[in-house]
């Protein structure tokens, strides 16, 4: 072929907020993002994906992931309610995604027989094409369709998407899919494009059967799409209101005379951006568009920045926030009465907008909003807020993690941001190689635990304290034995700040007045080692992605109490602990990245296991965990074990 190929790439929220503009300046013509998976799931990224590429001219698809086991009408409802009421002429056609991958999706296919297999997927792709008018394209792979679809050429009118990564020439199954080809191949899952976040640097890469020209011709295009409002579907319902008001009319006949019945219905929808026709090409009298325009003109911009954030998103914002008046993030979470966004971490926030959230300063939300680059009210529009007392708000499953560094800087004013941590003095390996200061008992992590703890004590911020005492450098072995210099010889910390990390340590000072006490050679471990800060558990997401432990990580207020070691009714010391170091959290934290893998929830497989009880409180979630090594854990299955046992190497690596 002499033509050059429409190129493209396909994403899903694992690339976190791509920034679209940068990502069509390297020439990328189409791309497909994932919106859907299974009866439930719904891409936490797809609308901010699916708006932002259009504004800036790359023409978009969008798919849904199939799960065999999954009721495909009820499959096809869950991508309809999505992408139904946005999937314009211009756009590619639906797409449903069919592979054996991962693991637990090959295993649902062996469930059913060749003839169900063939029935359900037929069933969605009918489902989709009579609701949206367009023939759904098949992504799928040579060996997945010929071993689990029996090579079938039944849906070979449906254009097909090939994935076949560094050949020259697709391998295609169901006889050249029923003598049509390919119409996309993806090519590579290694591809670097300009504009996708360092945290998940590659993507996939696609190309169209033909040049952009031809990929325009298919689809019917034939100019630039005008741009509709930068609004939230209820924002262009409120200003259809005003504007209606305005012109002495009816609003609800503009509705439904623009076809805009949707843009609140189901009330949610009205949190989404809006993706409709533009102003000018709206179903209504150049008056009422005029005066639409108009009203549009104090909603325009003000929310649009929220529709990809996160409640993780808002938690970091808190913490960056937090830590410019050198206080506690989480602290400030609870003030403005949202604690529970600590629950579910990658759905897409919903509450109050910033400016409206009680129990801070203006100060405090006008960090929050630069650092979110979402809408900030002049001084004068709002007078500062008092902090309040925090209202009783429930627990998290999993304790916040301190704030992440945000992905990239904020727009305009552009906060600061702390320095890059210095390198280490020694290299890892000269580090293991040291003998311990205290005892083999005393690891890295609780000697961050100790400073963090201290830190409060102080009303001091944690991670200043370590970088004052210059050991940013444990963070990178953390579950190693400390090698570093004593309490006593590091700099940077005052007489009182040693003496409390001392005290959490139960190491004594040459100058103490007290004699110095050897710990015995037996002495239980959680004697000697504090609590550790607690690994924020992830929620359950359809796809299993890398996750970063953030240094930071709040711990209760109040006064400070380490417990004494368990016993048992013999008055015993209860069995050594499975893995040195790990605390109930972090089981708690493994438990829910091995069930993401699945598509289910931690909090499920810990109450099928007798195991719920780790995070009943958050004294029990911070205290050592003693319970069954992964091996021994009765309840799960031998798939969910294994992926249990593999999250956990991967986090004893870390």
């Amino acid at each position: 072929m002499n033509v050059e190929l429409a190129g493209g790439i396909d994403v899903s929220h694992y690339k976190k907020q791509i920034d679209w503009a940068k990502v069509k300046e390297t020439g990328v013509s189409f791309a497909f993002m994932k919106a859907t998976e299974a009866d439930h799931f719904v891409d936490s990224r797809f609308d901010y994906n699916w708006t932002r590429a259009r504004r800036v001219g790359i023409i978009r698809g969008a798919y849904h992931f199939f799960r065999p086991l999954v009721d495909p009408v009820l499959q096809a409802q869950n991508f309809l309610k999505v992408i139904g009421n946005v999937l314009h002429e211009t756009d590619l056609p639906p797409v449903l995604d069919v592979e054996a991958y991962p693991d637990f999706v090959e295993a649902e296919y062996k469930r059913i027989s060749v003839q169900e297999r063939l029935d359900r997927v037929g069933v969605w792709l009918r489902t989709v094409e009579q609701a949206t008018g367009k023939i759904p394209i098949i992504y799928t792979e040579y060996y997945a369709w010929f071993d689990f679809l029996n090579n079938s050429t039944r849906f070979s009118r449906n254009p097909l998407w090939i994935a076949n990564y560094r050949v020259d020439k697709p391998k295609i199954p169901a006889e050249d899919w029923g003598g049509n080809g390919w119409t996309f191949w993806q090519t590579t899952e290694r591809g670097i494009i300009p504009g996708i976040r360092d945290e998940a640097p590659c993507v996939d890469l696609d190309l169209y059967h033909g040049s952009l020209a031809d990929l325009h011709g298919w689809l019917n295009i034939t100019g630039e799409r005008a741009h509709p409002p930068d609004v939230t579907n209820g924002d262009m319902m409120a200003a259809i209101v005003d504007a209606a008001e305005k012109a002495g009319g009816q609003s609800n006949d503009w509705v439904v005379r623009a076809g805009l019945s949707y843009l609140v219905n189901p009330v949610s929808n009205s949190l989404r951006p809006y993706d409709g026709p533009a102003v000018s090409e709206l179903p209504l009298r150049d008056q009422e568009k005029n005066l639409l325009a108009k009203a549009l003109e104090s909603y325009e911009g003000r929310n649009s920045a929220s529709w990809s954030i996160t409640h993780q998103d808002l938690i970091n914002a808190f913490y960056y926030a937090a830590s410019l008046e050198e206080m506690g993030g989480w602290s400030l979470v609870e003030r403005a009465g949202i604690g529970y966004i600590g629950n579910d971490r990658d759905v897409i926030y919903t509450g109050p907008v910033v400016a409206e959230l009680p129990g801070l300063t203006l100060r405090q939300k006008e960090a929050i909003m630069a650092y979110l680059g979402v809408y900030r009210p002049e001084p004068e529009q709002e007078a500062p807020v008092e902090p309040e007392e925090p209202a009783e708000v429930p627990e998290p499953v999993a304790e916040p993690v301190e704030a992440a560094q945000p992905e990239e800087s904020p727009a305009d004013p552009e906060p600061s941001l702390p320095e890059a941590e210095p390198e280490p003095e020694y290299t890892e390996e000269e580090l293991l190689s040291l003998d311990p200061t205290y005892s083999s008992q005393m690891n890295n992590q609780a000697v961050i635990n100790a400073f963090y703890l201290a830190a409060i004590t102080l009303d001091l911020n944690g991670r200043d304290l370590i970088t004052a005492a210059g050991l940013e450098y444990l963070s990178k072995v953390r579950l190693e034995v400390y090698t570093g210099p004593r309490i006593e010889d590091l700099p940077g910390l005052t007489q009182e700040q040693q003496e409390v990390i001392a005290g959490l340590l139960k190491v004594k000072l040459p100058e103490s007045p007290v004699e110095i006490v050897e710990a015995p050679e037996e002495m239980d471990e959680e004697t000697t080692v504090p609590v550790e800060a607690p690994v924020e558990a992830q929620m359950p997401q359809s796809e299993v992605e890398e996750t970063t432990i953030a240094e930071e990580r709040p711990l209760p207020e109040g006064p400070l109490h380490i417990e004494d070691p368990p016993k048992t009714q013999d008055d015993e010391l209860i069995p050594p602990p499975p893995y040195f170091g790990l605390l109930n959290q972090d089981i708690i934290d493994l438990f829910y990245r091995a069930a993401a893998f699945f598509n289910e929830s931690g909090l499920d497989w810990l109450i099928k296991v007798g195991m719920e009880y780790l995070g009943k409180d958050r004294q029990t979630r911070f205290k050592m965990y003693h319970g069954p090594a992964v091996e021994n854990i009765k309840g799960l299955t031998d798939e969910q074990e294994r992926q249990l046992a593999e999250v956990l190497a991967q986090y004893k690596q870390r």
